[in-house]
């Protein structure tokens, strides 16, 4: 997928053909990815749908169990028994996702007063996918008949 045109967020229409890679597009109307879709495959049957590639929440990325391990092993790494088998970090389910509401507040705040805009690849909502059969009539028009 690409954009051009089209800014990312706004519905696009886009074509394939094996619904894996959607790699003809984005094109503004239904007719033009058809158009585009039967020049571009030769006449081939293809898959067209329309999408939308989002903006990314990056603190949806954050592992607080991760976060609370990191820090518990560097912690006893630093400051712990090196004979014992002591737990220094064992924060209560509570006091976790405590944390992990904190972090993630703090990571949008920081995206937000930063302008870090991590825009999805592959497409965060579809609609209207169908299967189309060229005709030669629209092979003709899309420039491609003899």
């Amino acid at each position: 997928m690409k954009t051009n045109e089209i800014e990312a967020a706004e519905w696009a229409w886009y074509a394939s053909r094996d619904e894996e890679a959607y790699d003809c597009g984005p094109e503004k109307s239904r007719e033009a990815i058809i158009q585009a879709a039967t020049w571009d495959f030769d006449g081939e049957r293809f898959h067209i749908l329309e999408g939308r590639q989002g903006p990314v929440d990056v603190a949806a990325y954050l592992n607080v169990e991760a976060v609370v391990e990191q820090i518990g092993e560097a912690l006893y790494e630093d400051v712990g028994d090196p004979d014992g088998e002591t737990v220094l970090l064992d924060p209560s389910r509570v006091a976790t996702d405590a944390l992990d509401g904190m972090l993630k507040a703090e990571i949008r705040r920081w995206q937000e007063l930063h302008g870090i805009k991590v825009m999805s690849w592959p497409f965060t909502e579809i609609r209207n996918a169908e299967f189309i059969e060229p005709s030669d009539q629209a092979l003709e028009r899309a420039g491609g008949g003899e």
